[in-house]
């Protein structure tokens, strides 16, 4: 009886034994998962800092490009207003410059008008005077005819005398 009981107190301890190798079999098996899954975590916090420091740097870069962006359509704008500008002074100033042209042009036109009528005037006045002229020496030719005329007759009488 004896000889049974330490038998299944030995057997008791072996199988004591058996389960403890079991549990720390098991323990050893977590403890390496525990940190395989530490590690993978630890390996996404690292990827997801380098994406967000990416996301950071690219974003900065975006609102860098876009400022220059506003910047360069600022300095177009400000360059279309100064030439719209410049061109709309020059166009007034080809119009003024114009309208003082059509006066001159006007000015011009109005004195060769006066200036044509006078000489109208004048040649009318002098056609008068010629013809006023013609007409006194045709009847001063005339009367110097009728005098040749009455000499000739008092000549031919005396000769006839």
């Amino acid at each position: 009886a004896a000889q049974k009981k330490e038998a299944a107190a030995e057997s008791a301890e072996k199988q004591e034994a058996a389960a403890a190798a079991a549990a720390q079999k098991k323990e050893a098996e977590a403890e390496k998962a525990a940190q395989a899954e530490t590690a993978e975590a630890k390996e996404e916090v690292a990827a997801a800092q380098r994406k967000e420091a990416q996301a950071e740097k690219s974003a900065q870069e975006e609102a860098a490009e876009a400022k220059s962006e506003v910047a360069a359509a600022q300095r177009k704008e400000a360059e279309a207003e100064k030439s719209a500008q410049a061109e709309a002074a020059e166009a007034k100033s080809e119009v003024a410059a114009a309208h003082k042209k059509e006066a001159e042009a006007e000015n011009a036109m109005r004195e060769e008008v006066a200036e044509a009528k006078a000489e109208v005037a004048a040649a009318q006045k002098k056609e008068a005077e010629a013809e006023k002229t013609s007409q006194a020496e045709a009847a001063e030719a005339k009367d110097e005819v009728a005098a040749a005329q009455k000499k000739e007759a008092a000549a031919e009488s005396a000769e006839k005398q």
